[in-house]
């Protein structure tokens, strides 16, 4: 009976053993592609911006001859200065008006020449990048 038994045993395995490159071939294939398929995998190069050229929000050009500062993105924010016509600079924060968008538009943060504030949309033209805002600017300015 024993022997019966080890009979049966080794005819199992000689018969997978028989046939070691095909299961062998099928787990290599089935690793390549289960490793080949994980989701975060991103073809896709994507180089980083130059924060020199490219700003999140974009680039601001002062539109009207000089613009009203204030101390916070609201109209009835005390004022903090004027800025000069043609003043190019980064906009690092922008802000919906208390009224809303309809009621008071948007106001974006300006910081220069030692001034900080809120300027309204109604007197900035914004631009991509610094290129075309100093490109604007320096048009605006011969007319």
């Amino acid at each position: 009976m024993h022997s019966h038994r080890r009979s049966k045993q080794t005819a199992s395995f000689a018969s997978w053993a028989g046939r070691p490159a095909p299961v062998l071939l099928f787990l290599c294939i089935f690793a390549l592609f289960a490793s080949s398929c994980s989701k975060g995998y991103n073809r896709g190069m994507k180089l980083p911006q130059d924060p020199q050229v490219v700003s999140e929000l974009g680039w601001a050009v002062v539109k009207t001859a000089y613009a009203k500062l204030k101390a916070g993105p609201d109209s009835a924010s005390p004022d903090a200065g004027l800025v000069r016509g043609g003043s190019v600079f980064r906009c690092t924060a922008r802000s919906i008006d208390p009224q809303g968008l309809s009621g008071g538009g948007l106001w974006y943060k300006y910081a220069g020449g030692g001034t900080e504030g809120w300027l309204h949309q109604d007197d900035l033209a914004i631009f991509d990048t610094e290129t075309q805002a100093r490109k604007a600017a320096g048009d605006s300015a011969g007319t």
